[in-house]
């Protein structure tokens, strides 16, 4: 035998003398890669007409997702998605903190609304107490990213609102305004979604999350729930004030907007238990 085939059989047993301790040692086959475990939510105000949607977009993606709820709030429409439910009352500070505490969450989702719809906007505070208490138990617990539901008219939006609109609804706006900041400041990763003129109806598909902080345009809710469950643990819309806008809207005239909030309130009424006064337009 030969220098050269000395040397190429010394190579190939110390190639297979390295390769089988490797592999006793378990490194030589390649790491399986366990595929990441999707986002526990927890959606405050889901029993409501946005929260009631995105909670559906959530679990059509696969999403556990938990309802803080009411006791007296109406789950049956929520119950076909297979949610859980965590009894409280954004009133109650310790309810939320205990809802938070007692399983991990990664991502909470606050769409809360006025549930007395007689109340007057001069007495609003819930979107002020109601999201900063979300917001002090979400930073308490560790959740990576708090997902908060606002309007067109909170913070630098207000100049987009007509001066008489926002006069009637001051005490809602500046609660909005609050919440955002109290949000913005906690050190939580947020994503903040104003939401302009809501119309009811099937889903256009056109609906898009803008960072133009100009735009005032109509979205269907069901497109602004597609796009506020895309951002859930979504990375790139971390740290963001978005606008809903759907361009192809824009150009409804009059008479088709009043059919579109028609519907909205048809929707509103179904959600409350209350029976239509007219049928639903078509």
């Amino acid at each position: 035998m030969d220098h050269r085939s000395i040397g190429r059989l010394r190579r190939g047993l110390c190639t297979g003398l390295a390769a089988g301790l490797l592999l006793l040692a378990g490194c030589a086959a390649p790491p399986t890669r366990v595929p990441p475990e999707p986002p526990r939510v927890l959606v405050f105000g889901g029993t409501g007409m946005i929260g009631a949607e995105i909670v559906r977009e959530l679990r059509a993606r696969g999403l556990p997702v938990t309802v803080f709820a009411r006791p007296s709030s109406n789950r049956a429409r929520l119950e076909p998605f297979g949610v859980d439910f965590v009894t409280g009352d954004v009133d109650d500070e310790a309810s939320v903190q205990a809802a938070l505490h007692a399983r991990r969450y990664d991502v909470v989702v606050s769409s809360i609304a006025r549930t007395d719809h007689d109340t007057p906007t001069s007495k609003v505070t819930i979107y002020a107490t109601g999201n900063d208490r979300i917001t002090r138990a979400a930073r308490a617990a560790g959740v990576t990213q708090l997902v908060q539901v606002g309007t067109v008219g909170a913070g630098d939006s207000a100049v987009l609102v007509p001066p008489k609109i926002y006069e009637f609804a001051r005490q809602v706006f500046e609660d909005k305004t609050q919440a955002e900041r109290t949000l913005v400041a906690s050190g939580l990763r947020y994503t903040i979604v104003r939401t302009g003129v809501l119309l009811g109806g099937e889903a256009s598909g056109t609906g898009r999350l803008s960072e133009d902080h100009s735009l005032l345009q109509p979205m269907r809710v069901a497109d602004i729930a597609r796009e506020v469950a895309a951002c859930v643990g979504a990375a790139a819309c971390y740290d963001k004030i978005y606008h809903t806008a759907d361009p192809a809207l824009v150009g409804l005239t009059p008479e088709q907007v009043a059919v579109e909030k028609a519907k909205l309130r048809v929707y509103k009424d179904a959600q409350r238990g209350v029976a239509p006064a007219v049928p639903a337009p078509r």
